[in-house]
């Protein structure tokens, strides 16, 4: 076995005795890749400490390249290489729930603050009102699915240059959590279709869309969210798409007749949900 330098070349990395397995003290390293030996007994990585199975282990073959994450363990016979941290199930539930929670209590004190500065304006100035709400739900499924060949376009581009620049290809932490535990599902669907959408749109096409838009005026309001949008979404093969999903949010909030953000939220949910059922039926 042999561990690999990091993307920014940081290979040292300092192994100790941990409750009879060996851990990796890893400092600000959020990933560990690995690479099995050709030679030696069969790899196993799995999550926790447990005692490995074959429905809870994955089998790294000889010269196979992996990467460990916190929470996780790669097993030769009895022991163990573990990567001290939580695991993505408490990882994932915690920001969906802690994500969720967060907005409510978001909106909740602007509304204690608005009674204490009756001036300050409602929360349908970034967004939040129910008027119109089902035609607002249908701008947002039409609107997506008029410019959905445009970002299929724009994705297949990205990517075929992507693989001529030899940039590797992203994983999202969602796919790699579904590849090892079919259980997360749910909590990957609520995390990614549900949670997500909510709460980034009340940030990018709620506060920062009107933010924007009072100090940059509207065209560059749409394209300055766009672009935070984007950026918040790393990796070469994301940008373009997200920088295009991202005017599509604003645009629809902006063309909204009531100032809703519920035409986004609903667009928003329709493209994650849409790329999370491709994913389920790639992985089934």
């Amino acid at each position: 076995l042999s561990l690999l330098p990091d993307a920014d070349g940081r290979p040292a990395l300092l192994p100790e005795r941990v409750d009879g397995a060996w851990a990796l003290l890893s400092g600000n390293v959020s990933v560990i890749q690995v690479q099995a030996g050709q030679e030696g007994p069969p790899l196993l990585l799995s999550e926790g400490l447990a005692a490995p199975t074959s429905q809870s282990a994955t089998l790294l073959p000889p010269g196979r390249k992996a990467t460990l994450s916190p929470g996780e363990a790669l097993w030769a016979g009895s022991s163990a290489l573990f990567v001290r941290g939580p695991g993505i199930r408490p990882l994932l539930i915690g920001a969906t729930l802690g994500g969720l929670l967060g907005a409510l209590a978001l909106v909740g004190v602007y509304q204690l603050i608005r009674v204490a500065e009756p001036r300050l304006p409602g929360l349908d100035a970034i967004g939040l009102t129910s008027q119109g709400a089902l035609r607002e739900v249908a701008r947002g499924l039409a609107g997506y699915l008029a410019v959905l060949p445009v970002l299929l376009f724009v994705s297949w581009i990205t990517q075929r240059l992507a693989t001529s620049l030899g940039i590797p290809a992203e994983h999202h932490p969602f796919v790699k959590a579904l590849e090892r535990d079919w259980s997360l599902a749910l909590w990957v669907v609520l995390a990614a279709a549900v949670a997500a959408p909510i709460i980034e749109e009340l940030c990018f096409r709620g506060l920062a869309l009107s933010a924007f838009q009072r100090t940059l005026g509207t065209l560059p309001a749409l394209g300055a969210q766009a672009l935070l949008f984007a950026a918040i979404h790393p990796g070469f093969s994301h940008l373009l798409p997200m920088l295009c999903l991202g005017t599509l949010f604003g645009a629809l909030r902006l063309s909204s007749p009531t100032g809703s953000i519920v035409a986004p939220i609903t667009a928003h949910m329709a493209h994650n949900g849409l790329t999370l059922g491709f994913v389920l039926w790639v992985l089934a």
